[in-house]
């Protein structure tokens, strides 16, 4: 596909996200210990499932200790006991990615309290047990695989009250921000928990906080121990050891309002980290083929999660006919809407995005695609609905023939944020 088509697509989706097509509702992540876990927990409900990360260490040390970072290029989620680093894949009962690996550069007697990532500038972000921020670049992904790679930054010192530990970071990618709470773990406090900001940056330099977080009876929190942002909502959330999962509004002046507290840990589980998993995508219906075209399974899914920033996105394709001729096609709302051009063995969105020959040999089903779809860092795109397939001509295979054809499946899913 030539480059002035990709804009008039693009555009199109921009112009469609103004109509609300969809509201993405992600769901959290949060890592506990007794026993380690990582649980998904849908907000609306505060239900939760859970799966179990191998490699991290049960129990962990002090509560503060751990935290989760989502990472949406390759759909794996960071998670740490505060001295190990493993990846996995919280959609798949917990599939490793990468690790467990030590966690880089901790001196003796340190732990790491909190994680964020960045998938706009690949980079993790680190809050350390002596109130220091490490920063990380995360290494490349690709379609064929994820990384664990993490190569030092820098590191900087943050200033909280006496007695007070950094024990929850998360960011705000869509300005630039970082966003971290501390308690008193140390000893006695005036404050309870409280919430800063800063520009990622220069992320030890304060540009609006402290604030107290309180929370639906408007009294103050006494510790946090995990902190997610959602850019697309405009909602933080926190947890803070116990059952207790809060949800926030950023008002004017960088104070939050709790606009929701739930029961959301079983008893005796302390919460130990939290982040926002981007919404899932569904698949809808299945694939098809005509004429000559060898029956395979055809079949469409996703190459990380569709979030404002992700600029590895892509469309990917498997178990195709091999050597065949390929497009990807898209449009602005669920599978089959109104709208769509009628072809081959089923309609087909009228926004063609890439096109080209499958890997693989004629007349086998081992054809195989990745179509970049980077998603620019734009909030307007937010609660934007798209669905894509995939289809072809069994050209040159079998000659050019609009009889042999085929089609995947088709995927409709939301961009939103993490």
């Amino acid at each position: 596909m030539n480059t002035p088509l990709k804009i008039v697509a693009v555009a199109a989706a921009l112009a469609a996200s103004c109509m609300g097509t969809a509201l993405a509702q992600p769901q959290i992540l949060a890592s506990t210990d007794n026993p380690i876990s990582l649980m998904t927990i849908t907000r609306t409900s505060c239900t939760s499932t859970s799966c179990v990360p191998a490699g991290l260490t049960t129990p962990l040390p002090p509560v503060y200790a751990g935290g989760v970072a989502h990472d949406p290029r390759d759909r794996g989620t960071f998670v740490t006991d505060g001295q190990v680093l493993v990846k996995v894949n919280p959609r798949t009962g917990c599939a490793p990615i990468c690790g467990p690996i030590p966690f880089p550069g901790l001196g003796a007697g340190l732990y790491v309290t909190g994680l964020a990532f960045n998938e706009s500038t690949q980079t993790l972000f680190a809050s350390v047990s002596n109130n220091t921020l490490r920063r990380y670049t995360v290494g490349n992904v690709s379609c064929t695989g994820g990384s664990c790679t993490l190569t030092f930054q820098n590191q900087c010192a943050l200033t909280v009250p006496v007695n007070h530990l950094v024990s929850g970071l998360a960011t705000d990618d869509a300005s630039n921000r970082i966003i971290y709470a501390s308690a008193p773990w140390l000893g006695p406090s005036p404050f309870g928990a409280l919430v800063y900001e800063a520009s990622q940056t220069t992320p030890c330099v304060l540009t609006c906080g402290p604030t107290q977080l309180n929370d639906c009876n408007n009294l103050p929190i006494g510790t946090v121990t995990g902190l997610g942002y959602d850019p697309c909502g405009a909602q933080l959330f926190a947890c803070d050891g116990r059952p207790f999962l809060f949800q926030f509004t950023r008002n004017a002046g960088c104070t939050y309002v709790a606009n929701n507290c739930c029961f959301a840990f079983p008893p005796g589980v302390r919460s130990t980290g939290l982040c926002v998993l981007p919404e899932t995508e569904v698949s809808v219906g299945g694939p098809c083929r005509a004429g000559l075209v060898p029956v395979c399974n055809q079949t469409h899914t996703l190459s990380g999660d569709a979030t404002i920033g992700n600029s590895s996105f892509a469309l990917r394709l498997s178990t195709a006919p091999g050597a065949s001729l390929y497009v990807a096609a898209f449009d602005i709302g669920p599978c089959f809407a109104l709208g769509w051009l009628p072809l081959l063995c089923r309609t087909v969105p009228p926004n063609f995005w890439c096109n080209g020959l499958t890997t693989g040999v004629c007349n086998a089903c081992n054809g195989t695609a990745c179509c970049p779809f980077p998603l620019p860092l734009n909030p307007a795109l937010c609660g934007t609905q798209v669905s894509s397939l995939f289809f072809g001509l069994h050209f040159p295979c079998a000659g050019f023939n609009l009889a042999d054809n085929w089609a995947s499946n088709c995927v409709q899913w939301v961009i939103s944020g993490t």
